[in-house]
């Protein structure tokens, strides 16, 4: 298998999570800047995806066929997703619902609690998940959650890439008809955010089992990859200008599943790269509600060097907001959640306590 810290993360997964979070981050500020600063940034999201699958694989895969039931595999998906939704979709509803009216924000609030669509509400250009929209893809990523607890883990290599197949060529068909892969969170193109989801999911998914099978072990003695090289590579594919879905399939299918295999042989992380990787999910759900407080001051006719400084001060402000969500708010609520179920495991007639997962 391949490299892991004493704590059986891969340290260098964390890292480029962090960097592709601050991608995300950065390309969603285009109001601020006037343009797309990272052209290919969505691609981002793919890796995430495709980062699950590997990463759920490592974690579950083994011990869902052994000794976790689906239901303590879903609570420990519920406990590790949920404290930053709750956060991220409160602080939308908040920094929006001072311009749009409480009665306004309200119903849409209780949808994405849920991390269900509210497409009522027209906020921030045409996102069906208004208060925070990076929250599609977590809808998505739910569902993947539940198919692989309920199926995907016992599905053999040859059904697991059949599926993937599947869901490649369906997704070769909706590059083709929008001319990027860029779908999933307007109401024109919802539902094609399942194979979008579904392709790198599983792509992840077999290359957990390629790694399993020691498939990567004749690497073993080459020098490791830097992640700092790494890195780079991969904030090259979100700089990449122009829409093609040639291009982004290319990129889903070649280009970035080396780079995850790349950050698995990089071995443990430590320093900017552990704590990119610790704020990597707070910072993809709190970054919006800060431009949403933003908006208000922003004007057409700024110059380039006032956007810029504007942009500067926004992802200070999301880094900075990302890191207090995760010691203040997520690492917290998670610790609390793990000793309630370990109280209540220990009393009379309790559950066996959920081992904390990816």
């Amino acid at each position: 298998m391949a490299e892991r810290d004493s704590t059986g993360h891969f340290g260098g997964l964390d890292g480029l999570r962090g960097v592709a979070a601050m991608a995300v981050a950065a390309n969603h500020a285009y109001r601020l800047l006037g343009f797309q600063l990272l052209a290919h940034g969505y691609m981002a999201v793919d890796f995430f995806f495709m980062l699950s699958g590997f990463v759920i694989s490592h974690a579950y895969q083994e011990r869902l066929g052994r000794d976790m039931t689906l239901a303590r595999f879903v609570q420990a998906r519920v406990d590790r997703l949920y404290p930053m939704v709750i956060l991220g979709v409160g602080a939308g509803a908040l920094a929006l619902g001072m311009g749009l009216g409480w009665q306004a924000v309200l119903p849409a609030a209780l949808l994405q609690f849920l991390l269900l669509p509210a497409p009522f509400l027209h906020a921030y250009d045409d996102f069906i998940w208004p208060l925070n929209p990076p929250a599609w893809s977590l809808f998505w990523e739910v569902l993947a959650s539940l198919a692989f607890g309920l199926f995907l883990f016992r599905a053999s290599n040859r059904v697991l890439a059949g599926i993937f197949v599947g869901f490649a060529l369906w997704l070769g068909a909706v590059a083709l008809r929008w001319s990027t892969v860029e779908v999933g969170y307007v109401a024109a193109n919802a539902l094609e955010g399942l194979p979008r989801t579904a392709v790198s999911f599983t792509l992840g998914m077999l290359l957990w089992r390629c790694c399993k099978a020691g498939l990567l072990g004749r690497f073993r003695d080459r020098p490791a990859p830097g992640l700092w090289l790494i890195a780079a590579l991969l904030t090259a594919v979100f700089l990449i200008p122009g829409r093609s879905g040639y291009v982004d399939m290319l990129l889903i299918l070649v280009i970035l599943p080396g780079l995850l295999l790349a950050g698995v042989l990089s071995g443990a992380a430590s320093g900017v790269w552990r704590w990119a990787g610790r704020i990597s999910y707070p910072l993809y759900l709190v970054h919006f509600p800060i431009l949403f407080a933003l908006q208000p001051f922003l004007r057409s006719e700024m110059r380039a060097a006032e956007r810029g400084l504007w942009f500067a001060g926004y992802l200070a402000a999301a880094l900075l907001a990302g890191w207090l969500a995760a010691v203040c708010w997520d690492e917290p609520v998670r610790r609390a959640l793990r000793r309630w179920r370990k109280t209540r495991a220990a009393a009379p007639g309790g559950m066996v306590p959920v081992r904390p997962g990816r």
